[in-house]
């Protein structure tokens, strides 16, 4: 089972989020985290290795600031189907289109039915 767990690093102020992949069931040691190592062929990939409890808590997978997390959320959202920004307002246009017919549609009814008793 992985799990990812993300919290704030605070490292002289700065906006950063700490995210540590870790493999293993929970209730089991050791656990394993991972780490980053480049790979000339898939670019950056996790390595996962076993690390006392004490390491676990300590040892960040990466770090990003806030803006790259963000980034990084509304992409993965996006390509999993997910409700990233653009979905979402999509879907709110969408929304609103089919209650502006609604009520296009209402008006011409009462429109018409106006125009035929007066004629």
């Amino acid at each position: 089972m992985i799990r990812v767990h993300v919290a704030d690093l605070y490292l002289f102020a700065a906006d950063r989020i700490a995210v540590r992949f870790a493999s293993g069931d929970p209730d089991v040691q050791p656990r394993r985290i991972a780490s980053v190592l480049a790979d000339p062929h898939q670019g950056a990939v996790l390595d996962y290795q076993e690390l006392p409890d004490v390491q676990l808590a300590a040892t960040p997978t990466l770090s990003l600031t806030e803006a790259e997390g963000r980034a990084l959320l509304d992409a993965l959202a996006a390509f999993y189907g997910g409700t990233g920004p653009a979905k979402a307002a999509r879907d709110d246009l969408l929304h609103e289109r089919g209650r502006v017919d609604k009520l296009t549609d209402a008006l011409i009814g009462i429109a018409a039915d106006a125009r035929s008793r007066n004629a």
